[in-house]
């Protein structure tokens, strides 16, 4: 942190973020001009911040937040060309190392793919973790879970991301329950370069596309339809069972300890043609019926 307070930096934070740790902000840095997001990124958020890095000559970016921050900071520094430090302020979206960043465009989430996305440093620090409420801590977790399962099973799937994904899975199923801060942030990790690596599937297709259209929390649209959607892709494909274990009643019982509700969505017009053509599809190990997903949507209503 010494290296880094020598520096001219610029703080991408997120308003809530900042507050609840004011203090460990200006130990670690110092006074230091921020910049605070929120929300998803969007194509004016990105403008806005490479707007705020062209000011001075900034020696590093340093984003300190959950997916949506880090995805807007990795796309400023591939713009400005700035070194990024990333400390994920929140377990899941495991974008600290993954070579994806989401972007919100005209309501639809774009998914943009490039090592240049991948950060130069990343600080894995869990007692910034401890300011999370306990639901998010337990929903973001069934994000990294997910990362994990649908990267294992993915089209392009290999034995790097399998490793990685299987020891995610394993943290996270012993871990969750214990809520042991530091355990889930290193699965959240793991699973984040599998799905780097490998990318995901069915279930974030649909968390993809409904969370831009009716405003859901992506990490509870994660949880709402893993189960659904991995027993949906069993019926035909066989690699789950090479884990050892029956893994929905696996989930069935992480589930029930960890008291996970569903969420309630509203069945738009086209919406399951539009999870059917998600980017996500293409690395599912199969393709779905529409008349299929379309049944999974209902049991949600």
């Amino acid at each position: 942190f010494k290296t880094i307070q020598e520096r001219k930096n610029l703080l991408i934070v997120s308003k809530s973020c900042y507050e609840q740790n004011k203090n460990f902000f200006l130990n670690i840095l110092g006074p230091t001009p921020s910049y605070f997001h929120s929300g998803d990124p969007t194509n004016d958020c990105l403008v806005s911040l490479l707007s705020e890095v062209a000011k001075e000559q900034y020696e590093n970016l340093i984003c300190v937040g959950g997916g949506s921050v880090i995805d807007l900071s990795k796309l400023a520094q591939k713009e400005s060309k700035i070194p990024l430090i990333v400390m994920p302020s929140t377990i899941g979206s495991g974008s600290e190392v993954s070579q994806y960043s989401v972007l919100n465009i005209d309501g639809k989430k774009v998914v943009k793919f490039g090592k240049e996305l991948l950060p130069d440093t990343v600080i894995l620090y869990p007692d910034i973790l401890k300011s999370l409420p306990l639901e998010a801590v337990i929903y973001e977790a069934f994000d990294a879970l997910a990362h994990a399962i649908e990267s294992y099973v993915s089209r392009m799937s290999n034995p790097f991301s399998d490793q990685l994904a299987v020891t995610a899975m394993n943290l996270i199923f012993e871990f969750l329950p214990k809520i042991d801060l530091e355990r889930l942030q290193i699965a959240s990790m793991l699973a984040g370069m599998a799905q780097s690596s490998a990318a995901t599937g069915l279930c974030h297709a649909f968390a993809h596309v409904i969370g831009s259209k009716q405003k859901i929390p992506h990490a509870k649209l994660i949880a709402t339809f893993l189960i659904d959607t991995i027993k949906l892709n069993s019926k035909y494909c066989e690699k789950y069972n090479k884990l050892g274990i029956n893994i929905v009643e696996k989930l069935g019982g992480l589930y029930e300890t960890m008291a996970i509700k569903s969420v309630k969505i509203t069945l738009e017009k086209n919406l399951p043609e539009e999870i059917y053509k998600d980017v996500n599809m293409l690395s599912n190990p199969c393709k779905p019926q529409i008349e299929e997903i379309k049944n999974i949507l209902e049991g949600h209503l």
